[in-house]
Order: structure tokens, then C-alpha cells, then sequence
């Protein structure tokens, strides 16, 4: 056998295997209507109106490496509260982060920051997708391929805000893999998702990765690093009856 013949027995036997057949869809609709069915449903993901979750992080930041635990409560649309403690070498530092469709705040040793008020999709439903094919601001774009780390992907690009940002779906199994959303700077950055594990009738990511670039001022000028996340969710349960005292000003 050739080394052409080879690579193509490669090529095809990547296209059948275990996995199932590579889908075949030509738009950006079409990729997240299947998202939506592959992950448990369109009308099981709209029933959600609120979501419990704990789980841990470790933090790679300029300052060095940490470790923390975390509790959040989402109420959609538009209401979040995480409750985190992080450790360091120095000891332990508890952390509250509040957003509203008012503004997001956050409490720690230096006491209360504002923060920028949030227009995100992520705090408009549990499921993004959802958003994604329902709003008006929303502007889906040529759908595109790519071979990425996970086996072919779709690449969606949409319109939100001004801006276009990308998301990624594995072909196979039609789950999200990676999502770009915007920094509190201004900046685009990557979260990738992986470990999917079925909760509740839904397909739900339990380890996700962000990336982001932050700038500090130094005073003689501004340096600009990195801050790696890695997120590993222990526990989620959806519609648990939420107290708005949650999301009240502290």
C-alpha cells in the first residue's frame, strides 16, 4: 500500500469511526438548532430559569499560581452571584461577584469594585444557542470548517454589538468545543469546553479553560499578562427557587 493510500484509509477512517458520521450542515442555524438537540433539547434547555453550581479553579496569574472554590447562582435573564474563596501562599481570601441588569460589582480585600456593566449573551439563558438563533441583535455569518484539536469543527461567526466573535463545534457530536467572548478590557478571549457529562437529561461541559489578558499600571507604564483559568465543575442542579436577596446590594 502507498503512502497516499495510507493517509487516505487515515482521512476515512477518521470520518467513520466510533464517533458516528461527521454531520453535514451548511449554516450557522442549522449548527445550532443540532447543538441544541445533541445537548438535551431546545424546550428542556428554555424550562431552565435558574442555575446552582460549585466546583473548583486553579488560577495561573502574574502574582503566581492559586487555587479556589467556588458556589454561583444564575437567574436568568440577567442575574448572577458567585461566592469564591481563594487560596495563596499568604492564606485564604473570600470574593463575592454580583451582575444585574443594572451593573456587576465585586468585593474582596480592597473592598467593593465596579465593574462593567455585562451585555453578554451568557447571562440571558442557560443555553447560549438559544440566544443566538432568537435575538435581533444577533447577526449569524457564513458558516466555515476547520480540523481543530478535537476532529473537524464548525466555526460559527456571529455579529453581537459591534463586534464578531467565533464559536466552535466539534462535527461529530455537535458539542460546543471552544467560545470567544469579550474581556472587561476590551479584549476577545477563549474559553475551550471539554469532559461532557449528561445531568439531568443535558449534555454539560464539566471542565472549561479561559485565557485572558489583562493590563496593570505600574505607574512608570502599563504591563499587559496572562490569567489562565481552568474550571472543574463538582455539582449543578437547575431551577432551585433563587431569593432575590442573592442578588441585592451588599
Amino acid at each position: 500500500m502507498t503512502f497516499k493510500s495510507i493517509k487516505i484509509v487515515f482521512v476515512v477512517s477518521l470520518l467513520f469511526s466510533s464517533r458516528g458520521f461527521a454531520q453535514d450542515y451548511t449554516t450557522a442555524r442549522e449548527v445550532l438548532n443540532a447543538n441544541l438537540e445533541a445537548t438535551g433539547g431546545a424546550s428542556n434547555w428554555a424550562e431552565i430559569s435558574t442555575v446552582t453550581s460549585t466546583g473548583t479553579r486553579e488560577l495561573d496569574m502574574p502574582m503566581g499560581a492559586r487555587e479556589s472554590t467556588f458556589i454561583k447562582y444564575d437567574l436568568y435573564p440577567g442575574y448572577s452571584r458567585t461566592e469564591e474563596t481563594i487560596e495563596s501562599p499568604m492564606g485564604s481570601m473570600e470574593q463575592l461577584t454580583i451582575s444585574t441588569p443594572e451593573g456587576r460589582w465585586t468585593t474582596a480585600m480592597g473592598g467593593r469594585r465596579e465593574l462593567p456593566a455585562s451585555t453578554w449573551i451568557s447571562t440571558e439563558s442557560a443555553k447560549d444557542e438559544l440566544f443566538l438563533l432568537s435575538d435581533d441583535r444577533v447577526e449569524l455569518m457564513d458558516l466555515e470548517t476547520e480540523i481543530g484539536d478535537t476532529g473537524p469543527e464548525y466555526v460559527l461567526s456571529f455579529k453581537y454589538e459591534g463586534e464578531t466573535y467565533q464559536r466552535k463545534y466539534n462535527q461529530f457530536t455537535l458539542f460546543l468545543t471552544a467560545a470567544e467572548a469579550p474581556g472587561n478590557d476590551g479584549s476577545k478571549n477563549w474559553t475551550t469546553f471539554d469532559d461532557y457529562q449528561e445531568v439531568d437529561g443535558l449534555q454539560i461541559p464539566h471542565t472549561w479553560e479561559s485565557v485572558a489578558s489583562i493590563t496593570i499600571n505600574r505607574g512608570a507604564g502599563n504591563n499587559t499578562s496572562t490569567i489562565t483559568v481552568v474550571t472543574h465543575l463538582e455539582s449543578i442542579s437547575f431551577n432551585d427557587s433563587l431569593s432575590d436577596d442573592l442578588f441585592a446590594e451588599e
